[in-house]
């Protein structure tokens, strides 16, 4: 059955409509012509049912290009049809693929005369001898014919596609082979595989292989190099043995290894990407005060100045590691945990950098259990070739040079969420010393109540004479006299790790034992020292680990819309809190007070919002609309009835902290708190921005110190996370999107398949040949909608298009002198009224000549009455089926400043959309417009709502000493530039830190009271023990594990 017409754009095209007709009856043919089935258009996109003439109704507006096979409607996997292959050209021989193939293999290696190199003769003795053998093998299979007069696959295509099949349809390592030796015995002459086995050893030499390197199970060594003979652990201490039975010889843990060489290499064989290569160099424009690249940081330039010979070649590659738990079955009730290890190359432009092609799997930690303190184990294999590849490098061929190099790399930073940053530091990042950058003399208090160390102190980075250094009452009850912790050098910090003790690895029981060992206060928090400072230049760079802004704003955002909330597990303000607030001495007007009887009331703070605000704040949430790709559905995670939010993922933190909370809480909280929340939302925006000014960043490592130390003043002492060192490290390091988890978690819990693809519903043009307003690219939103225009909006728009058209303003000049000659009054309106009829006389009088195109023609002849509607007109002109994405806008009246107010405490612009102008004049095109939403305003109501002005996803404001093409794609969310317009204000005085008009809600009884002491007196006797073992103490001294149990006392009060 002919399948040409699914790739049929114009939908209105017979053959297209004969297609549809065609696929009806295929798929109802037989069925109840009442039954219902998956409908393929690109709305339903197979997973919603509908009845027959529904569906004819829907493929009318367009068929999901990629389902060729028709498995939804009665055509199995095992199809017939010869023109439905899964990614299979039946016009096109195999062997041009697969000689494509082994040529990009080819030049990699031996350069782009690899075929005819002297050094690749056979019987010459050389270095490559054998990779030319191998290679010219290959290319030997790939010229011969599956079996005689084959002309359509040869040995190794066939292989290609067998693998292929696999992966896509899910065979079993078994059914594979049973299916290749049943096919060998049927074709004895034909060059198949007999084993599954004997395929993949085939494969293999195109040199795309996973090192599988055996490892102890309780990780304390890998089977490798020294201990490759081995078959038990070589740790005296575990002696666990290899195998799990001496006669299967099937490995207890398997760590799988990709080289990093081949995949360096591999960057340079297509001239584009090895152009690219060297953008970092030679056409990124400089600026000594902005960062928009790592290449802008001072990280990169210092590592530039301490290793000069790295630096000279501009193809020398920068590299970062992330790495993190990853549950591969993707559900929390099987706790399984694998780390997956990914290497990312910075030399590219940023529209191409952080990327997934360019994303390098590593390695694969294998699980149940996450490595923790052993990873350092697995590293080995990677930091041996990050040694060898800096030293030495590897022989690379330059496809954009057409030369051959010695290709070198070096690790710049790793990028972790902050347990993994522990791991791979060496740092604890737990316990009274969890700063990482901090180090010694990180400032935290042990909670007796809370069960977890409080990490305030921030006075201590203020001036010296700071008015704030001297108040005690609203602090900790004490002065802050001590200077700012100094930030140690990677020099200083090998240092401190030569003097500690030598760690051993694993986790047997005979090294867990040995490793709780009592802690005492100062003694050293590090906890070994990191393979990576066996890297030459690991100890000089600059930063080593980043601090991920991701989770951290994730932290931030999710304590502080608990706390307002009071949502149980997840706000701050606990009982817990309050006790340990009256052991502190401190706000004594928060401390529990007598209820009645046994029982304590929970006064309520400052921040608390009442019922009627939760509900409000619920609503203003549940009814927000996002500009389409600008962040997921957050409505979603409402409960309004409830008064919580359910079911936030990290991004959706990341877009509330920014441009929602404050508004959500505007008109609610006293005037200090409401502040200090949009300047923390600012300060956010601020360093998010892909654009960075190290003025401005020096400006908000004041600003943060600022709002920690008014946040102390307010907040519960268990409320903070580490960022006060975030605009240092954007200082040095660079913009965040290079730096933060967002592209790798999406990497890893996104991978496309065939099964979770979905249809984006974007065309691709080819601007080259047509008229410039026919080379728009548009992403509708949501499903179209056929809809009429009027002879007034047909005559308006047309002519609206006709103005904004270059090749179009030499006629209307023309027109308008012949108008001026006439010597009539208002040109201007005879020119609207007449130009398209005389433009549409004047174009076809000269494309009858052949002196004009076809696309002019169409755009004279005027659009088609019927558009497809979204939130725009998608205009379509006849004849060439050229499309004209045009916008219909309502304009706010602002004369006279009557629909738009500034509040210039916190720079949120409000406009009254109940006031319009400009009817007359509503198209503009796509082109021409800038992205906003509109929020409504929780303080001001009525019409009036927030105007948000937001970036465009895939654009990037980065110059270049020569203009290049960008590419689309799914990032994070990101603001070009933040301007901050009000800064951070000092003059914070909160009248009362409780408020009079809320009811209290919370109360405890004396069970639970004697539950406080019972776990305060436990914590007490803890702390005399204190244990340095990171799984304990998680276990221990979980807060949502506290407030678990507080909910039940609340069930058994209630009952």
């Amino acid at each position: 059955m002919d399948r040409s017409w699914m790739s049929i754009k114009n939908y209105l095209d017979p053959k297209y409509l004969d297609g549809v007709d065609e696929f009806i009856k295929f798929a109802f043919l037989g069925k109840d012509p009442n039954c219902k089935l998956p409908c393929p258009c690109k709305v339903c996109n197979n997973f919603e049912d509908q009845t027959k003439e529904v569906m004819a109704n829907h493929l009318c507006r367009g068929i999901v290009d990629s389902y060729t096979r028709w498995i939804y409607h009665g055509e199995g996997f095992e199809s017939d049809d010869e023109n439905d292959d899964i990614e299979i050209n039946d016009n096109d021989s195999d062997f041009d693929s697969m000689e494509e193939l082994l040529n990009d293999v080819g030049v990699a290696n031996f350069g782009e005369s690899w075929r005819h190199s002297p050094e690749l003769d056979t019987g010459a003795c050389t270095e490559k001898e054998g990779e030319a053998s191998r290679f010219l093998r290959l290319l030997s299979e790939a010229e011969k014919s599956l079996y005689p007069g084959c002309e359509k696959y040869s040995k190794l295509s066939f292989i290609v596609h067998i693998l292929h099949l696999k992966t896509m349809n899910r065979w079993t390592c078994k059914s594979t082979d049973m299916l290749l030796k049943f096919l060998h015995q049927v074709f004895p002459t034909a060059l198949i595989p007999s084993s599954y086995y004997e395929a993949k050893n085939f494969i293999r030499e195109l040199g795309l292989k996973c090192e599988k390197i055996h490892a102890c199970e309780n990780d304390c060594a890998l089977f490798w190099n020294e201990n490759k003979g081995l078959d038990h652990c070589p740790n005296e201490k575990c002696k666990a043995p290899r195998y799990k039975s001496p006669n299967s010889k099937i490995p207890r843990k398997v760590l799988r290894y990709f080289p990093l060489k081949p995949r360096l290499q591999r960057l340079f064989v297509n001239k584009e990407i090895a152009r690219d290569m060297r953008w970092h160099k030679e056409r990124r424009v400089d600026n000594e005060n902005m960062m928009r690249h790592p290449a802008d940081s001072l990280a990169w330039k210092d590592f530039d100045r301490n290793h000069k010979s790295f630096a000279e070649d501009p193809r020398n590659v920068r590299l970062g590691l992330a790495s993190d738990g990853f549950n591969p079955f993707g559900t929390m009730s099987n706790s399984y945990s694998i780390w997956p290890v990914i290497l990312v190359p910075y030399n590219l432009p940023p529209w191409k950098c952080l990327k997934d092609p360019f994303f390098f799997l590593s390695m694969i930690i294998p699980g149940p259990k996450a490595p923790g303190n052993d990873i350092d184990i697995f590293f080995r294999p990677l930091v041996d070739e990050l040694k060898e590849l800096f030293a030495t490098g590897v022989e690379t061929y330059d496809a954009f040079r057409e030369e051959k190099f010695m290709l070198r790399a070096a690790l710049l930073w790793t990028i972790n969420d902050f347990p993994a940053y522990g791991y791979l530091s060496g740092w604890s990042t737990k316990g009274y010393k969890a700063c990482p950058v901090c180090l010694d003399e990180t400032t935290s208090l042990y909670l007796n109540n809370g069960h977890k160390c409080c990490y305030m102190g921030h006075r201590r980075f203020l001036p010296i004479d700071h008015k704030w250094r001297r108040e005690k009452k609203q602090f900790n009850g004490e002065r802050e006299h001590r200077q700012p912790p100094r930030t140690l050098s990677g020099e200083e910090v090998l240092q401190q790790l030569l003097r500690i003790e030598q760690v051993e690895f694993g986790k047997a029981p005979d090294l867990l034992q040995q490793k709780k060992r009592k802690r005492v206060q100062n003694s050293s928090n590090w906890k070994k020292m990191s393979i990576f400072f066996e890297l030459p230049y690991w100890s000089t760079n600059k930063i080593r680990h980043n601090l991920d802004i991701m989770h951290i704003v994730k932290n931030v955002c999710e304590s502080l819309v608990g706390t307002l909330m009071n949502i149980p597990s997840r706000t701050k303000d606990t009982w817990q809190a309050r006790e340990d607030l009256k052991e502190m001495g401190l706000r004594e007007e928060l401390h529990l007070q007598p209820g009645g009887g046994a029982s304590k009331v929970m006064p309520p703070a400052c921040y608390t919002l009442s019922r009627l605000e939760k509900k409000n704040f619920c609503q203003f949430l549940s009814t927000i609309k996002f500009p389409d790709g600008f962040a997921s559905n957050i409505p979603r995670c409402v409960k309004t009835k409830e008064c919580q939010l359910l079911g936030m993922k990290s991004h959706d933190y990341y877009v509330f902290i920014q441009r929602l909370l404050p508004l959500a809480t505007r008109g609610m909280l006293s005037k200090d708190v409401s502040q200090i929340l949009v300047e923390i939302s600012n300060f956010f925006r601020k360093i998010c921005s892909r654009t960075l000014y190290l003025d401005e960043l020096e400006m908000q490592e004041k600003n943060i110190i600022l709002i920690l130390c008014k946040l102390e003043k307010i907040f519960p002492p268990n409320f903070f996370d580490v960022m006060v060192h975030l605009p240092t490290e954007s200082k040095i390091a660079g913009p965040a999107q290079y730096r933060w988890m967002f592209p790798f978690e999406r990497y890893l819990h996104d991978v496309p398949t065939r099964f979770n693809q979905t249809e984006r519903n974007m065309e691709k043009h080819e601007a080259a040949g047509k008229l410039s307003i026919f080379s728009s690219l548009a992403r509708p939103f949501g499903a179209a909608l056929i809809g009429y225009l009027s002879e007034v909006e047909l005559q308006r728009i047309h002519l609206f298009i006709l103005k904004n058209c270059e090749e179009v303003d030499d006629y209307m000049r023309e027109h308008r002198q012949i108008l001026e000659k006439q010597n009539l009054s208002s040109v201007q309106q005879r020119l609207d009224s007449e130009f398209p009829k005389w433009f549409e006389e004047r174009v076809m009088y000269t494309h009858a000549r052949g002196e004009c195109t076809d696309e002019l023609l169409s755009l004279a002849r005027g659009p088609d009455f019927r558009v497809n509607t979204f939130a725009g007109f998608e205009v379509e002109y006849s004849f060439t089926q050229n499309r004209v994405v045009v916008f219909k806008c309502d304009w706010w009246d602002l004369r006279n400043n009557s629909g738009i107010k500034v509040d210039k405490q916190s720079n949120i612009t409000s406009i009254n959309m109940s006031k319009t102008w400009y009817s007359d004049q509503p198209f503009i095109l796509a082109s021409q417009a800038e992205q906003v939403f509109y929020l409504q305003d929780m303080k001001l109501g009525g019409n009036w709502h927030v105007v948000e002005l937001v970036s465009p996803r895939s654009s990037y404001d980065v110059p270049e000493k020569h203009e290049d093409d960008l590419v689309d794609n799914e990032e994070a969310y990101q603001e070009e530039y933040h301007e901050d317009l009000i800064g951070v204000q000092e003059n914070l005085e909160l009248v009362s830190l409780k408020r009079g008009d809320v009811q209290t809600e919370e109360r405890i009884e004396a069970g639970a009271m004697f539950f406080i002491e019972l776990s305060a007196s436990r914590a007490r006797q803890l702390d005399d023990n204190f244990i340095d073992n990171d799984e304990e103490i998680e276990q221990q001294f979980n807060s949502e594990d506290e407030n678990e149990q507080f909910v039940q006392i609340d069930d058994y009060e209630s009952d």
